[in-house]
């Protein structure tokens, strides 16, 4: 997950925790390891937020453009 593609974050977020990123509607779209801090995360214009650790969303769920 880059950093564009963060849209909000919750507080406590530390490098290499395990994190859900989830789509707008709250939907699981994987598990990742944290690379940065909630703080860092919150500032970053650019850069590698999380590692997927695993995909849980069905691929083609949403188009690829997306």
């Amino acid at each position: 997950l880059a950093a564009p593609g963060v849209l909000s974050v919750e507080t406590g977020v530390k490098p290499g925790k395990m994190i859900a990123e989830m789509t707008q509607k709250g939907e699981l779209i994987a598990l990742a390891n944290s690379k940065m801090n909630s703080e860092e995360i919150i500032e970053a214009e650019h850069g590698i937020i999380a590692e997927p650790e695993r995909v849980v969303m069905e691929p083609g769920t949403y188009p690829k453009e997306w």
